[in-house]
């Protein structure tokens, strides 16, 4: 039921955010709990496609093609302070020999409610599937929390954030459907080098709220992106993924290296 409902319902919010209100500037976005969104808003809507290569290692080895879309949609919220909806996704996708050997799908959708003394409260919803490789049939991860900006001097930024969320996961082999609630915690420096280059490193972690020491995941993502025009940039990612108690038969850590090209319009 949901591979058939999901992919039109994410159509139907991203078609839905893009014809909404004004869009003014962008912050960040969870994926599960803390991956951002890396588009500066400049016009009334600003999108953000990138294209290209991700080489994989850990339950498969591989060179993947990978797209991503994202968009942001700023309107005035609680005692008038920025309201920022924010959509991302991303596909990984790999075949050789007419057989698939990677493949892996994710969507983001959340809100961020600014407040006063640099704090903010947020709310996420996290989709992944990947059946093949992770054994993941559907992951949901719906999430809550506060955050606060502890340092911005213009070139330096520092942004921390905690919450809770509450977490499904339906498997693809005979295991029965997984539902916990879990502790998300998420750190992420940027480093704005020059006008053309940014250097950005986000930390985060998850941990099972009924199984606290032996049910958790780790992720790091280091990524530098430099503008090429007004609007064409590359970006280089390097993603390490830790989990403590994986899927029967799944390797406990799992890395991502991405070259893409992106455009913003």
């Amino acid at each position: 039921m949901y591979k058939n409902i999901l992919i039109p319902l994410s159509m139907f919010l991203l078609s839905s955010t893009l014809s909404s209100a004004k869009v003014l500037k962008i912050s960040n976005v969870e994926e599960r709990y803390f991956k951002k969104i890396n588009i500066k808003i400049k016009n009334n809507i600003q999108q953000n496609v990138h294209f290209g290569f991700s080489h994989t290692t850990g339950n498969i080895k591989s060179l993947n093609l990978n797209a991503q879309y994202d968009v942001a949609l700023l309107v005035a919220g609680y005692d008038n302070r920025d309201l920022t909806y924010m959509l991302a996704s991303r596909v990984y996708f790999s075949e050789n020999d007419e057989i698939k050997n990677n493949e892996e799908y994710q969507l983001d959708m959340g809100v961020e409610q600014a407040l006063p003394h640099h704090w903010f409260s947020y709310a996420s919803m996290y989709w992944l599937r990947n059946p093949e490789f992770k054994n993941l049939d559907n992951r949901f991860s719906f999430n809550v929390g506060i955050g606060k900006e502890i340092y911005n001097n213009m070139q330096h930024n520092l942004k921390f954030k905690l919450g809770m969320a509450h977490n499904i996961e339906n498997f693809h082999d005979t295991q029965e459907t997984k539902v916990y609630q879990s502790l998300n915690e998420y750190i992420e420096y940027t480093n704005t080098i020059n006008a053309h280059t940014n250097l950005s490193l986000r930390l985060g972690g998850m941990q099972n709220t009924s199984n606290f020491s032996k049910d958790y995941e780790l992720l790091g993502v280091l990524a530098l992106e430099m503008k090429i025009t007004e609007n064409l940039n590359i970006r280089i990612e390097e993603e390490l993924y830790y989990d403590a108690l994986p899927s029967l038969g799944i390797k406990k850590v799992d890395t991502k290296s991405l070259v893409s090209i992106g455009y913003n319009f």
